[in-house]
């Protein structure tokens, strides 16, 4: 290489070097601009306040929740949506609208609790809900304990139903007022009708959700209707095996089903009003349930039917920032009244006493302090209830004429629980130590008034205590 070329060369990567330094020398472009010290201000950056409700729902692995709003266009009832769940058995006594129960992880159905939105349907008498008295677009949601996670669960579990959100929407709760229709047509003269009217009032802002100072929002009235009516007559045709399903197969024959018709209506008010911190809800369900019992298979009824009423009522309240913000209080009060008819004009299912009347009460307070600390990841609970149930019943004949009166029974329920839910590994593994203490208190009334008869002195009582 020549002495010049090595010279033009040397002064090329001399040239490079510098630009490169210049380039590095540089200090970065402020992306604010050029602001000086007095015109700078502070920046505070605050990450949003946990919904403790979140924290409330969907804890351990033994807990699963069913959103029904997908379902509610569909007509599926309660005991569809049930049995596709791992681990559940629905155990039906014949088609659609015919009597239904469940059972959790082997249990029998008296083993398992039912609620509606922590309120118990289970009763110490039929000790099963018939989930043919559920409808289903009353609810919003369906959670399934398989353990003792839910207050007052029972060895096989709890299943609680969540009814629709003041607001009329599928759990967002800011659907728009309005108005929703349905029909329903199939075989065997299957028709059904349904409504929903929902919407607020009163200044309501119909969100539900905390604002920025923990507050539920603007004071006012959200509301939800939901009302239901279907018939069918469910005379389907099946094998009968005529008594003799395994030993003689050569006498089974064609049959069709007789006496499963059913009528039901259903009628759910969900009413919800938030003041500062604190929603209060008011909570009405009612159905009237009339319907054929056709019995075993081999000697079908004609004429027994069964009429069933029930109304539950509940107050609620749900306090967020109590004192302070990590505090949670809700309270409950409830009322059910369940009236069952059960008629056998030609007494085919008994001769002496084939008619009755029944009447249960069942009622209670709850209380549900709930203390969330963030910080350690605990969530500590406290659950107390006192619950009564009363039930009544008469025997009567074919032509439903008083015979007897059957002692009233009564039953005390109470209740102490506390748990304190540990969440590990960002709530990859969730440990919930739990206390719970349970009272039962039974009596049995020989007649059902409780005053002094001179005829037959003081009425016998019999007591009974279960802890």
């Amino acid at each position: 290489m020549s002495p010049r070329a090595e010279l033009v060369r040397t002064l090329a990567l001399l040239v490079c070097a510098l630009s490169t330094s210049a380039i590095f020398a540089q200090p970065p472009a402020d992306p604010y601009g050029d602001l000086s010290d007095e015109a700078s201000e502070e920046i505070i950056i605050q990450a949003d306040s946990v919904d403790p409700a979140v924290l409330r729902r969907g804890r351990t692995g033994a807990t699963t929740v069913i959103e029904l709003g997908g379902l509610r266009n569909r007509y599926a009832t309660i005991a569809d949506v049930l049995e596709r769940e791992s681990s559940i058995r629905v155990n039906r006594y014949g088609g659609r609208g015919a009597y239904a129960t469940v059972s959790l992880r082997g249990s029998n159905p008296n083993q398992v609790n039912i609620f509606i939105d922590g309120i118990p349907l289970t009763n110490a008498v039929a000790g099963e809900v018939n989930l043919a008295d559920l409808n289903p677009d009353s609810f919003e949601r369906i959670e399934i304990y398989r353990s003792g996670d839910f207050p007052g669960s029972a060895i096989g579990g709890s299943i609680n139903l969540v009814s629709r959100s003041d607001s009329g929407g599928d759990g967002d709760g800011a659907a728009p007022a309005g108005v929703r229709l349905r029909s329903i047509f199939g075989s065997f003269r299957t028709f059904g009708l349904g409504a929903d009217v929902f919407g607020s009032a009163f200044g309501g802002s119909g969100d539900g959700d905390e604002g920025d100072e923990g507050t539920r929002g603007d004071p006012g009235l959200r509301y939800s209707v939901t009302a239901r009516g279907e018939t069918s007559d469910q005379n389907y045709r099946f094998r009968n095996a005529n008594g003799t399903p395994v030993i003689n197969e050569s006498d089974d024959f064609d049959d069709r089903r007789k006496n499963a018709q059913y009528k039901n209506y259903f009628l759910t008010m969900n009413l919800g009003y938030d003041w500062g911190r604190t929603r209060f809800g008011l909570l009405n369900d009612s159905v009237f349930r009339r319907n054929g019992v056709p019995g075993p298979t081999p000697a079908q009824s004609e004429k027994p039917e069964r009429r069933f009423l029930r109304n539950t009522t509940g107050l609620s309240s749900d306090t967020k920032g109590l004192g302070f913000d990590a505090l949670r209080r809700q309270t409950r009060a409830y009322y059910t009244e369940a009236r069952e008819r059960f008629l056998d004009p030609r007494a085919e299912f008994s001769s002496a006493q084939p008619n009755s009347r029944s009447r249960l009460q069942q009622y209670g307070v709850h209380l549900e302090p709930t203390l969330y600390l963030l910080d350690y990841y605990q969530t500590l609970r406290v659950y107390l209830a006192a619950e009564r149930e009363t039930f009544r019943q008469d025997r009567r004949d074919r032509l439903d004429q008083f015979i007897r009166r059957i002692p009233t029974k009564f039953r005390s329920h109470y209740t102490a629980r506390i748990d304190d839910e540990i969440a590990f590994w960002d709530e990859r593994v969730v440990i919930t130590p739990a206390l719970e203490s349970q009272r039962y208190v039974d009596r049995f009334n020989d007649t059902d008034t409780n005053f002094f008869d001179l005829s037959q002195g003081f009425n016998q009582r019999h007591r009974s205590v279960t802890e």
